[in-house]
């Protein structure tokens, strides 16, 4: 959006700055914001707060609408095909419309910290603080789980052909095939929060 950045804060303020460093304009939430904003084509701005809302802001910092979930959001929205998905702390996944309404929930077995990962049918992707990876379809109905050795806060990465890339608290990176099981696994030397990154090959 013109090279403007936007980034949230634990002072419950979305902050968005001129590709300059100048600040444009700041909108108040009702808690803290871990979750990073994401950007949609249209432009307009998705966050979650610790008030356990989305807000969905347009490019001059106005509300366009918020949506409350059960918990406090410290996953990361992520648009995609006319459709908003983010995990909760109420242990749930929600997946919204572009006007704010449900399209669908499902309740998982913890807290998701982590945020989606959508692939290229619309499956969605999600790990949660049971051990868990979730896969889902398009339309929210569960097609599998994986479970690792610990908790799931890393992100997933999917590839063009729905192979999932996802860190584990077991210190291990898991390779997870569109069928949900295992192709790979690495161990590592400590508990892994970060999310892979696939490059273009």
């Amino acid at each position: 959006v013109d090279g403007r950045v936007f980034v949230g804060s634990n002072d419950d303020k979305i902050y968005a700055f001129a590709s300059n460093g100048a600040l444009e304009w700041t909108f108040v939430t009702g808690g803290g914001v871990s979750s990073s904003p994401a950007i949609e084509a249209s432009a307009t701005i998705y966050v979650g707060s610790d008030d356990g809302k989305v807000y969905a802001l347009d490019g001059d910092g106005g509300l366009e609408w918020s949506y409350l979930t059960g918990g406090a959001l410290d996953s990361s929205p992520v648009p995609a095909g006319g459709l908003v998905y983010i995990g909760s702390a109420d242990n749930n996944i929600y997946a919204l419309t572009s006007t704010g309404a449900l399209a669908w929930s499902y309740r998982q077995g913890d807290d998701e910290s982590s945020s989606p990962a959508i692939g290229a049918s619309g499956e969605v992707y999600i790990g949660a603080l049971d051990n868990k990876l979730y896969a889902y379809t398009s339309v929210g109905a569960l097609a599998w789980t994986y479970v690792t050795g610990g908790d799931v806060s890393s992100s997933p990465a999917v590839d063009a052909s729905g192979v999932v890339y996802i860190g584990s608290e077991d210190g291990k990176v898991y390779v997870i095939n569109s069928n949900g099981s295992l192709q790979w696994t690495y161990i590592t030397g400590g508990a892994l929060k970060s999310s892979p990154a696939i490059d273009a090959e």
